[in-house]
This record gives structure tokens, C-alpha cells and sequence, in this order.
């Protein structure tokens, strides 16, 4: 008994574990967009922690010129306007890899929503293979 009730830790029940082929290109795309997210931000937080230590330890801090600050911020710019333009081309790619469906391979679906119940209706060209079911939506 014990055996069987910690059998589900064995199971990997991660809400992000891709289940299918459109679904593993989304995985893979919000992976993508984390961690680039997280490495800006702590490139960021380098950026600023660095300033105010260097800041506090100068004793005759040497003024920035007009030249070298917009230096900083043109650089700053292009560096971020590069990487938004990479993170919308794996948006788009992952995009397009998506909406690849053959609809010959699908299975039509009718839900319908009352008031205290859903009436889940798959319609195929058959009749022998109409099912109508309540509450239940299963997915082959």
C-alpha cells in the first residue's frame, strides 16, 4: 500500500512537460525566453550593483562625459533592440512550426455549456463513431 501511494512521485506531473509536438515548440520557446530574461537581468543588476560600488569607494569620481554617456545609451539600445529582434524570430518560427496542423489528423470537438453541466460531443463522418459524453472531455 505505501508503495502504491508514493508511486505518483515517480511520475513526472510538471504543468510545462510538453505532451505533444506543437506543445514541445512552446516549451521550448518559453525556455528560450527565460533564461535570455534572466540573463539581462542579472547583467542588469552587475551593471547597477557595479556603478553604486564604484560610486561609493570614489573619493574624486571623474565626471562622464556627454560623449561617453551616449556612447553608453547607444550601445545599450542596439543591444536590446538585438535581442527583442532574436526573441521575435524564435517567436515567429515557433509560430509557424505551430500552426502546421493537418486537420485530416484531428478530431472535432463540440462542447456545449449549460448551466450546471457540459455536454461534450465528437463529431466524425461516421455515425457508428459519434460519441456524446457529460462533463468529460477525453483526449485520444
Amino acid at each position: 500500500m505505501m508503495m502504491r501511494s508514493l508511486a505518483f512521485l515517480l511520475v513526472d506531473q510538471s504543468a510545462l512537460r510538453p505532451a505533444g509536438p506543437q506543445s514541445a515548440h512552446i516549451h521550448w520557446l518559453w525556455d528560450v525566453m527565460l533564461w535570455v530574461s534572466v540573463a539581462v537581468y542579472a547583467i542588469v543588476m552587475i551593471i547597477l550593483l557595479a556603478g553604486a560600488w564604484k560610486r561609493r569607494k570614489a573619493t574624486d569620481p571623474t565626471p562622464l562625459t556627454d560623449s561617453k554617456l551616449e556612447q553608453y545609451i547607444v550601445a545599450g539600445v542596439a543591444v536590446s533592440t538585438l535581442i527583442l529582434f532574436g526573441l521575435l524570430a524564435a517567436s515567429v518560427a515557433v509560430g509557424k512550426a505551430t500552426s502546421d496542423l493537418d486537420p485530416r489528423n484531428g478530431i472535432t470537438v463540440k462542447v456545449t455549456g449549460y448551466q450546471w453541466w457540459w455536454r461534450v460531443e465528437y463529431v466524425h463522418p461516421d455515425p457508428q463513431q459519434y460519441v456524446t459524453t457529460a462533463n468529460e472531455i477525453h483526449v485520444p
